[in-house]
């Protein structure tokens, strides 16, 4: 038998895509401005995933995007670090989620996108960011824009699927 190294699907979401972002947490998120997801924390304590695929397609008004533009992909992982209080990340944005909030983050970076400038207007920005390292406690999802345009009031996915490396495949 020959041993070799392999994907396999995640315990967690794994290879099928769930919600990582309710669209109503990123409608109408204006440049600058970040939101953490507000879909109930993924357990990573217990799916021990080690990786992700985050998808994104967001709509904007129809805009010549400039260089500079890009979405920021944020893992904010939950703390209990006195043993009841939670934190998510360094809580700089609000532990219930779907807060807007009107900065960008220090903390948790996960990905960077530099939007494809066609000099062309677009209606649509669309995002892939892969082999996201997962942490090993439960987490959150959020989302910085720095397109230099607000985004659209609807018609938003952030999606994600989980895997993790078979040494035995």
């Amino acid at each position: 038998m020959t041993n070799n190294t392999g994907w396999t699907a995640g315990r967690g979401q794994g290879l099928t895509f769930g919600t990582a972002m309710n669209a109503a947490d990123i409608d109408s998120l204006a440049t600058g401005h970040s939101v953490m997801s507000s879909v109930a924390d993924i357990a990573n304590q217990t799916y021990q995933d080690q990786f992700a695929d985050v998808a994104v397609e967001l709509v904007i008004a129809s805009t010549t995007l400039a260089a500079g533009a890009a979405l920021s992909l944020y893992i904010f992982d939950k703390y209990q670090i006195d043993g009841s209080t939670s934190y998510y990340g360094d809580n700089s944005l609000t532990s219930t989620g779907g807060t807007q909030e009107a900065y960008l983050p220090g903390y948790g970076l996960a990905g960077t996108y530099n939007a494809t400038i066609t000099g062309a207007a677009q209606t649509l920005v669309v995002a892939t960011f892969r082999q996201v390292v997962l942490p090993t406690r439960a987490f959150r999802f959020a989302l910085g824009n720095s397109l230099a345009v607000s985004l659209a009031a609807s018609g938003h996915y952030v999606s994600y699927v989980t895997y993790n490396i078979s040494l035995n495949s």
